[in-house]
């Protein structure tokens, strides 16, 4: 019995409980609630009904454009599929084979040997007049296609191909089917080039050339690279003028680099808190990719317009120090290879060839890590002893460490050991029991 006959109007499905037992009888209320659930899944599922229906069959497409004309994948022929949509917005090109009814047709050279016989051109045209005539959103190139393999086996098959070699094939297959020259002559290509200008070889070259290659392509596409030959006994030039369809070009390699660079002034540890802060400069310098320090150095002078003399630290990790400086000659590569690298460039009151001054690099450590940049002092080297390098190192850190007033009347030993935080009093007690005051 069917629910028509049996004249049902509602249907309710009840699960049995876990217990065997079925729920209790639905009261008229809640009949109106079954009721009400089902026309809200009802609208629903016509409101979901729309929208499938509008995503599987969308709205009807705009009337097509001519050459707005997309070509079908017919087995991994994107390849060819670019270079056919390259080739058709060539502009005087593409007027050569839509502009007259088959004019080019008349063109087509049946007795050339290197020709196609005229499948290519034909293909092709065919193709080119059926994407410019503004009635199709797509079409299948599997006429030029197959024309293409049976000229070149290469391209046989639904492989992968390089789009360069087949757009390289098919001006050459397009050219060859209509060249003007139907017989080609035997040349003596033998051009004398001692004493004459490049324009006089250049047109003589191609005066060759164009008795035997006429076409539509050598018109648009062929054009001459020079090549000079040099003997290595003699010295003597050769000039040779090749023609070309397609010239490879290497793609561009960016050859500079940005650095990052902190410029740290000479008088910067004289500085506390926020205003040491400001005395740091920061510039982006453009470099070789393969610079070297002075390449940096060099640049900074550039920006700044001044001529200091610089010395580079290296800091990482936002936490310490690379406890080196860099020579004029090393490469930037192996100094920082990564992000967190920040290169900071300390100003010398004395340059580094100077033989009367040594430069001290200082780093700042405590028993957590390093803190505060570091800094160079310099000493003079007639007076370039233990004691007057840590006095001159105790001198510039008064602003951040804590030391012993000079005039309180306290010992010398008192001051070292202000800096007991830092490990470096009892070190320098010791070393200045091993060195003298004459520095030996």
């Amino acid at each position: 019995q069917t629910l028509k006959e049996a004249e049902l109007e509602e249907l309710v499905l009840e699960k049995k409980n876990a217990d065997g037992t079925w729920p209790k009888e639905v009261s008229l209320t809640n009949t109106a609630k079954a009721k009400d659930f089902c026309n809200r899944v009802m609208n629903y599922g016509k409101e979901f009904g729309k929208r499938f229906l509008n995503t599987v069959y969308p709205q009807p497409l705009p009337p097509p454009l001519p050459g707005v004309c997309g070509l079908a994948n017919i087995g991994n022929t994107c390849f060819m599929n670019s270079a056919l949509q390259c080739l058709s917005n060539v502009h005087p090109l593409r007027e050569y084979f839509i502009g007259e009814i088959d004019a080019y047709r008349e063109q087509i050279n049946y007795t050339n040997p290197l020709a196609t016989g005229g499948e290519v051109a034909t293909a092709y045209g065919t193709l080119i007049k059926k994407m410019w005539t503004g009635k199709w959103h797509y079409t299948s190139p599997q006429q030029i296609k197959k024309a293409i393999e049976e000229c070149a086996s290469q391209f046989k098959g639904n492989a992968q191909h390089d789009s360069q070699e087949l757009l390289t094939f098919l001006l050459d297959g397009i050219h060859e089917d209509l060249n003007l020259v139907k017989v080609k002559p035997y040349l003596n290509t033998s051009i004398r080039t001692e004493g004459r200008s490049d324009k006089d070889i250049a047109e003589e070259s191609w005066y060759y050339h164009l008795r035997r290659n006429q076409s539509v392509i050598v018109k648009l596409f062929h054009g001459q690279l020079k090549c000079t030959f040099i003997c290595p006994q003699c010295e003597k030039d050769t000039r040779v003028f090749e023609p070309f369809t397609c010239l490879p070009l290497p793609i561009p390699i960016n050859q500079t680099r940005s650095v990052c660079v902190h410029v740290v002034p000479a008088e910067y540890q004289k500085f506390k808190g926020p205003e040491s802060c400001d005395q740091i400069r920061t510039f982006n310098v453009k470099v070789p990719t393969n610079a070297c320090v002075s390449d940096v150095k060099r640049a900074l002078h550039e920006v700044t317009g001044t001529k200091t003399n610089m010395m580079m630290v290296d800091v990482y990790d936002s936490k310490s120090y690379k406890h080196d400086t860099y020579d004029d000659s090393l490469l930037l590569s192996q100094i920082s290879n990564h992000e967190e690298d920040i290169i900071f460039v300390l100003e010398l009151k004395h340059a580094l060839e100077d033989e009367e001054w040594v430069q001290v690099p200082v780093y700042h450590r405590s028993p957590k890590g390093y803190f505060r940049l570091p800094m160079t002092i310099s000493v003079s080297r007639e007076q370039c002893t233990f004691r007057d390098v840590y006095k001159a190192v105790v001198e510039n850190s008064r602003i951040y460490v804590k030391t012993t007033p000079p005039d309180s009347g306290k010992e010398q030993t008192e001051q070292k050991h202000a800096l007991k935080p830092h490990r470096e009093s009892d070190a320098a007690k010791k070393n200045d029991e091993q060195y003298n005051d004459d520095g030996s």
